[in-house]
Order: structure tokens, then C-alpha cells, then sequence
């Protein structure tokens, strides 16, 4: 088995900021393709397509941010997700639903360093960087970066009702500002989550070797 599949099975299960979370979504895509040829479906097109982002306040992938903004403009790929309760999606890949588990313990991790000492600094400054440059208002209670997209969202859901373009562009304009404005807390974020990713991985090892086993049986390339 090539070892960069047990490699892409980590950083999908055990997600942090930064580039690797290209390699998390190509294995995301590559997942849900698979099951869905399982459960009677297509193949998914592309499965480079980086349009399916998850948080990106917590999983900020700044080059990526800067290349194709915040959201992706235009069609997606085709793909259509299946259930999450339906059993044909364990067919090739029996393991799926433990290593799922363990990404859902993970996020718990992310969440309780996003809000520890030494990454809550570099927050207020994205903060505060971001209303800076956006001119919106940020501060008051509850997270400046979390209020930054209910910002752009809004902006965009108003540009939309002109057209799709205009709302594109209200999207790129921010997702520059936002590329600018949280590099320093992703970095911050990234090295304090890359310092506990080791033990999970060692305590976990079995489990995502076997998971990259099954990915490669199913014809999985990196």
C-alpha cells in the first residue's frame, strides 16, 4: 500500500489548518464517491474539487483562501452525497463509521485549543485585523471570526438578489480580507494541534491502517 494513503487517511481524520486540508477533502470526496457507487450511484467527477469546505474558522486553508476564495463559484462536480444511516455505505469500507468517530472526538480537541491561551491571542488579532480592514463592527460577545462570516453571508444573500455574479464578487472581495487577516492564528493553531495530533494517531494506528487498506482495495490513489 502506498504510504501516502495512510498519510491522507490522517489528515482526513485528524484535520488541522493549513494545506492539508486539500488532502482531507480529496479524501472526503473519495469517500462519499465510493459509497455512493456502493449504494447504486455514479463515481463522483473530480476529486480534487475544493469547493466542499468544512469550518473555516477552525480548518482555515489560507492559500487555498487566496486562489479560490472563501466559496468556489460556478457548478460543482457532480456528487451527490447519500445518507449517513444507510448500511451500503459500510460495503467497501467496513471501517468508515469508527474512523468517522474518532474525526467527531477530534473536532472536540480543535475546539477546546481554538479557545486555549496560546491561540485566543492571534484570534482577537484576526479579529480585530478583520474589522479593521471590512470596516464592519466585530467586537461585543461571542467570536469575532464567526461574526465576520454571518457578515459576508448576509452581504452576499443581498448581492444574489441582483445576481450570482455580484454576489460572487462580494465573496472574493472578503475572502482576501479574510486570507490577509487570520494567517498568523491558523499558523498558531495549526502547530498546537500538530503537537497532540501524534498521540491520537499512535493510539489509533490499527484502526487507520486498516482504513487506508480498505481505501486502496477500493482503489483509492493519492
Amino acid at each position: 500500500m502506498d504510504p501516502q494513503i495512510l498519510s491522507d487517511v490522517v489528515d482526513w481524520t485528524f484535520p488541522v489548518p493549513g494545506p492539508s486540508m486539500r488532502r482531507y477533502l480529496r479524501v472526503q470526496r473519495s469517500v462519499n464517491s465510493i459509497q455512493a457507487v456502493d449504494c447504486g450511484g455514479t463515481a463522483f467527477d473530480d476529486l480534487d474539487y475544493t469547493g466542499e469546505r468544512i469550518d473555516q474558522v477552525l480548518f482555515p486553508d489560507v492559500e487555498l483562501i487566496r486562489q479560490k476564495g472563501l466559496a468556489e463559484a460556478g457548478t460543482p462536480p457532480n456528487g451527490d452525497k447519500v445518507g449517513d444511516d444507510l448500511p451500503c455505505r459500510t460495503t467497501s469500507l467496513p471501517r468508515w463509521q469508527q474512523v468517522f468517530e474518532l474525526e467527531t472526538g477530534w473536532e472536540d480537541t480543535v475546539r477546546s485549543v481554538y479557545q486555549s491561551n496560546p491561540v485566543q491571542p492571534r484570534v482577537r488579532q484576526a479579529g480585530r485585523c478583520l474589522s479593521r480592514q471590512t470596516g464592519w463592527v466585530l467586537d461585543g460577545a461571542g467570536d469575532a471570526l464567526q461574526r465576520f462570516f454571518v457578515q459576508l453571508d448576509n452581504r452576499a444573500v443581498r448581492a444574489a438578489n441582483t445576481s450570482e455574479e455580484a454576489a460572487d464578487r462580494i465573496v472574493g472581495k472578503y475572502s482576501a480580507v479574510y486570507a490577509d487577516c487570520v494567517g498568523d492564528y491558523a499558523e498558531a493553531l495549526r502547530a498546537e494541534l500538530l503537537a497532540r495530533r501524534p498521540a491520537q494517531i499512535e493510539r489509533n494506528r490499527e484502526l487507520l491502517t486498516a482504513m487506508a487498506g480498505d481505501l486502496a482495495a477500493a482503489g483509492y490513489v493519492p
